[in-house]
């Protein structure tokens, strides 16, 4: 039985529509966002996380907020974090306990738990902070361009004992677009859609993408349907980086399961095994660029971690297709 906390009372959650957008918004009526966190066994990340959420500041007309955190440990083991922080939360808070695993079964309770008025939801992850301005500024680059999906950059912060070949090699860094520039698809680790965009398309996370890239999906699938993806390059979060993650090992295997996620994610939302053919020769390309480049690991061992990926990535394309 899933769970959801709010204040002293405790509910089940029935399913029903992410958003409500039938009741359009005044000059004077703050814009009602639902912001979403799913968490697993990284108490002190949550913390960090809420600590971050209580600190937002609106230059004016603040935004209505409700706030949803799902707790995807059987144990539920962040509903004392929850709790703790609760009185001091600017917003009311739901604790939601998806026991089912996985990030997709987490990702959709927290849509099944956002109010039905809301208009917006925001997806942040739970190893994040976001800035003081943040979420004034995800608003208002949607309210700027009426885009359908607001997406911003995530920072790096490094904790100890992260190497520094992995520092020095910007494995973690990610692009940064041009202000409001269109995208084809984006990421729930920063992210602000209108709440009727999934109502209107029937879409929820797919666990067929699982373990990475349910979001890009999802994400995707709005843009092919004629959604506008934009970013917001003011609206930053920071993400921080344990050394268990900064290793030749784990940045490995993540670009192999990144390539794989692309294949089917392309194979089910372009047309099936012909797409999958085409990634299948980017992949032999990529594992060609990774061989031609693992010489360079001779002189520093970032480029033959970054070889390796790039072999990886490729592997993961061509087995993505078969």
């Amino acid at each position: 039985m899933r769970r959801v906390v709010g204040g002293d009372s405790t509910i089940a959650v029935m399913k029903q529509p992410a958003g409500d957008s039938s009741q359009p918004n005044t000059p004077d009526t703050p814009v009602r966002v639902a912001v979403c966190a799913a968490t697993f066994r990284r108490p002190v990340g949550l913390e960090r996380l809420l600590d971050g959420l209580a600190a937002q500041q609106f230059d004016d007309n603040p935004p209505s907020v409700s706030l949803v955190i799902v707790d995807n440990d059987p144990q539920a083991g962040a509903q004392a974090t929850v709790e703790a922080k609760r009185s001091a939360m600017p917003w009311p808070v739901q604790y939601v306990h998806e026991p089912s695993p996985g990030i997709v079964a987490a990702r959709n309770a927290a849509l099944d738990a956002v109010d039905p008025n809301a208009e917006l939801i925001c997806f942040i992850d739970d190893d994040e902070a976001p800035h003081p301005d943040w979420l004034q500024n995800l608003i208002l680059a949607q309210q700027r361009t009426r885009a359908d999906v607001v997406t911003g950059p995530v920072d790096v912060v490094y904790e100890p004992g992260v190497p520094n070949w992995v520092i020095a090699g910007g494995f973690f860094q990610r692009r940064k677009p041009a202000e409001d520039q269109r995208l084809p698809y984006a990421a729930t680790n920063n992210v602000l859609f209108r709440a009727d965009m999934l109502r209107k398309l029937n879409l929820r996370f797919d666990s067929r993408f699982q373990p990475m890239g349910e979001d890009h999906a999802l994400f995707q699938q709005i843009a092919m349907s004629g959604g506008r993806i934009v970013w917001a390059g003011d609206a930053v979060v920071s993400e921080w980086i344990p050394a268990h993650r900064a290793t030749a090992r784990w940045l490995i295997r993540r670009m192999y399961l990144v390539g794989r996620s692309m294949t089917r994610i392309e194979i089910t939302l372009r047309g099936g095994f012909p797409i999958g053919l085409v990634q299948a020769a980017k992949g032999i390309v990529w594992v060609g660029i990774g061989l031609l480049t693992l010489l360079g690991g001779v002189l520093a061992r970032r480029w033959a971690v970054r070889s390796l990926r790039w072999i990886a990535y490729g592997a993961g394309l061509i087995r993505g297709t078969f």
